[in-house]
């Protein structure tokens, strides 16, 4: 599983300021928990990554933990 988390982090458009990885894993290890699909979640971030409206490199990607 932790090799979908790390896909997963890479996949994430980076931002400026902060992104705590912690905390995202512990979002990451509910999201889980409650039924989400790894695949799910890491798809959803490369989707998001490759979404125009995404400001990647700004403060207004949102953090992972979200």
């Amino acid at each position: 599983m932790s090799e979908v988390f790390d896909a997963f982090w890479a996949a994430y458009p980076k931002r400026r300021g902060a992104n705590p990885r912690a905390p995202a894993r512990t979002s990451w290890d509910r999201a889980i928990k409650k039924g989400a699909s790894p695949e799910a979640l890491l798809e959803a971030a490369r989707a998001y990554a490759r979404d125009p409206s995404t400001k990647a490199g700004t403060e207004f990607v949102p953090m992972a933990v979200t």
